[in-house]
């Protein structure tokens, strides 16, 4: 089964007098992949603009805008018309045999990859961030999906979801204290946990609807 979804982000600058502009750059394309076909997809502005798309080192799709003239009004519209497939179980993400249990065994060309995904880049002065992480674990091996399943539940049974205005995300530690933050807090928090037990892991962007 598929859906076909539209979306719309519109963002809006006012100002009290004319004002010039440098590039913006702005990344909300998803990456296509076996999960996902983009049907469409559009950028506009109420002023006179260049556009510019580029890919990043993460393969993050960028689109770079160039503006022609001064305004004390700019509104910048992204579109987008997509395909979303959707996963019918937990079967649906077959594992190599190395990969079933925890830790996983990653080959020299998967480390020379995967190293700084791999790397703990948050601060765990008390190390309880590395416990909550080892507390998913039975013993010296466990089932990789079963771990993140279990990592996953304790967010959603323990945390209380807290809208945050203000740019940047939490520290893990810090999420992990006040059991409270928004979505971005919940990725670093677990993407830095999973680092902890081995496992390489890194921010995605999309759209869901699973």
């Amino acid at each position: 089964m598929s859906v076909i979804y539209d979306l719309e982000h519109i963002t809006s600058y006012h100002y009290r007098k004319l004002v010039t502009f440098g590039e913006h750059r702005a990344i909300f394309l998803p990456s296509a992949g076996h999960g996902e076909r983009i049907i469409s997809y559009s950028v506009e502005a109420n002023i006179a603009a260049k556009t510019r798309w580029t890919m990043d080192t993460l393969s993050n799709n960028v689109v770079g805008i160039e503006f022609a003239e001064a305004a004390s009004e700019l509104i910048v519209t992204c579109r987008l018309r997509a395909e979303h497939f959707g996963l019918k179980a937990i079967a649906d993400f077959p594992l190599d045999q190395r990969a079933i249990e925890i830790p996983i065994q990653y080959t020299p060309d998967e480390w020379s990859d995967l190293v700084v995904f791999m790397r703990p880049h948050a601060e765990d002065a008390d190390g309880s961030l590395a416990a909550w992480a080892k507390s998913f674990v039975a013993g010296d091996q466990d089932d990789t999906l079963d771990v993140m399943a279990r990592m996953m539940a304790a967010i959603k049974d323990n945390f209380t979801y807290q809208s945050r205005e203000s740019e940047g995300t939490q520290s893990p530690g810090e999420t992990l204290r006040l059991k409270s933050g928004t979505c971005r807090d919940y990725a670093w928090l677990m993407i830095e946990a999973l680092r902890r037990l081995g496992l390489a892991c890194r921010f995605v962007s999309g759209y869901l609807y699973d």
